[in-house]
């Protein structure tokens, strides 16, 4: 069966025993994802039958079928369809922290942005006066434990922001905090 399956890799594992009066032309796999489309060829030029093979570049969360197949002068004899399911991306956790150091006019947003299974493309806090109808204004950080110092903020007034991160399969954002200056 398969084994080490991640996001993206699998290693596929096959045996293949041989006739007396066979002779072995080709061996190897083939997988497709477990759909009604045709299969891609691995094949192996090596003697050694108990096989394994790595594939690379999958997607995650998907479906693959695979199976052996051995080539002999005669015929192609292909094993049983095997199964197996790509792991699904684990997104990053994103948590707002509660605002530090607030004075009159300045803040620090602070927050915990932890890496799931792929990288994370971009990182943050958004941010606004409360009752302000405008967009929110967006701040980068790097990091993990992650603070930004907002300055030139007006005094006696609510303001609202949440932390986010950004990866290739789309954005995580925390929820939204209050505080007052």
């Amino acid at each position: 069966g398969a084994s080490d399956i991640s996001q993206t890799t699998a290693q596929l594992n096959g045996h293949i025993t041989i006739g007396s009066t066979d002779s072995l032309t080709s061996y190897g796999f083939q997988w497709r994802i477990n759909s009604p489309i045709n299969y891609t060829d691995t094949v192996f030029t090596t003697t050694f039958y108990p096989m394994s093979y790595t594939l690379t570049n999958l997607l995650p969360n998907t479906s693959y079928v695979y199976r052996a197949f051995a080539t002999t002068a005669t015929d192609t004899v292909y094993g049983a369809d095997s199964l197996f399911r790509t792991l699904a991306h684990v997104p990053p956790t994103v948590e707002t922290g509660v605002a530090s150091n607030i004075a009159q006019t300045t803040a620090i947003l602070n927050g915990t942005i932890t890496t799931g299974t792929e990288p994370i493309l971009s990182e943050g806090f958004e941010w606004k006066q409360a009752s302000s109808t405008t967009s929110y204004s967006t701040v980068l950080v790097n990091g993990t434990n992650v603070s930004y110092q907002l300055t030139g903020l007006s005094d006696s007034t609510d303001y609202t922001y949440r932390a986010f991160a950004i990866t290739a399969s789309g954005n995580v954002y925390s929820q939204y905090t209050t505080f007052r200056t």
